[in-house]
């Protein structure tokens, strides 16, 4: 019994992670169609896999822009790689706004459905920032604060000018760099162990999901799923793939994609982008 199961565990471990991954999305949404709303014991699993995850991504995200920065040592260079880094963040973000206003036309997506407020609580105004309060925002009042929120924004400002600061330091700085370094390391390992349950905690997710809601409760929103995964796609390959990894990182689009892989199929199951960072991180290797 125990060779087979040493063989079943070795077999296992031999598959990429993609695909131990999608088995994990097809028993979960197979045992919430069995189960029904039983399912939701498998919720815990889903659960202790985002804490995890959301765990290690704010650490992650410090240690390695500070390093980074520290290794660049240059003012200039810094100011030029973040300049670079808020303009593709905007081009992208007006990109994705024309792209999903196209397909929500094209589609008539919501066209012969009602919306009320009937039962709604009336809110109070909501009032938008300015650009000042905004870039003020960036910057922390307490970076364990940032660190707690996963306030990714006010980390990586942190992390940038801590980063050079050491750079400034000199033999001082080698020595702290040589620490966060470290714990870097550290934080990858500790990522590498959490994905390892990736499947199982991909299981519990759709487990539960599909056994509280069912999969006829797809139906009536079917039109609006298919279209915005239709945007999704076009966006990623034209954006991502085309202009992104194509025309400005000189990179294969298909060994792209092929490395992203895993971190698609995450966010398509747990719907959270930020989870996904260290999957990302990984994919970049």
């Amino acid at each position: 019994m125990d060779i087979i199961m040493k063989k079943i565990y070795k077999g296992w471990r031999s598959l990429h992670l993609f695909t131990r991954t999608l088995i994990g999305f097809g028993i979960g949404v197979t045992l919430g169609v069995i189960l029904g709303p039983q399912a939701s014991i498998f919720e815990f699993l889903g659960t202790i896999l985002l804490r995890l995850i959301n765990m290690v991504v704010a650490p992650l995200v410090l240690c390695l822009l500070i390093s980074a920065a520290a290794d660049i040592n240059d003012y200039r260079t810094l100011g030029k790689i973040g300049v670079k880094t808020i303009a593709v963040f905007m081009v992208t973000t007006i990109f994705a706004v024309i792209v999903g206003m196209f397909f929500a036309l094209t589609f008539k997506v919501g066209k012969g459905v009602a919306i009320t407020n009937e039962g709604l609580e009336a809110t109070t105004d909501v009032i938008v920032p300015s650009i000042v309060d905004t870039l003020i925002n960036i910057i922390p009042n307490n970076i364990f604060e940032a660190l707690s929120e996963s306030n990714l924004l006010q980390i990586i400002f942190f992390a940038l000018i801590f980063g050079l600061a050491l750079s400034k330091l000199k033999e001082k700085g080698i020595l702290v760099n040589k620490v966060i370094y470290g714990c870097r390391d550290a934080m990858l390992n500790i990522t590498n162990m959490v994905l390892e349950i990736t499947p199982l905690g991909v299981m519990g997710i759709m487990a539960n999901v599909v056994g509280k809601y069912g999969i006829k409760i797809l139906l009536p929103y079917g039109k609006v799923i298919i279209v915005t995964f239709l945007a999704c796609i076009f966006f990623s390959l034209l954006i991502h793939g085309l202009i992104m990894a194509h025309f400005i990182g000189k990179l294969n689009v298909r060994h792209f994609f092929f490395e992203m892989k895993d971190a698609i199929l995450f966010v398509i199951s747990t719907c959270s982008s930020l989870a996904t960072i260290p999957l990302t991180l990984a994919g970049t290797k």
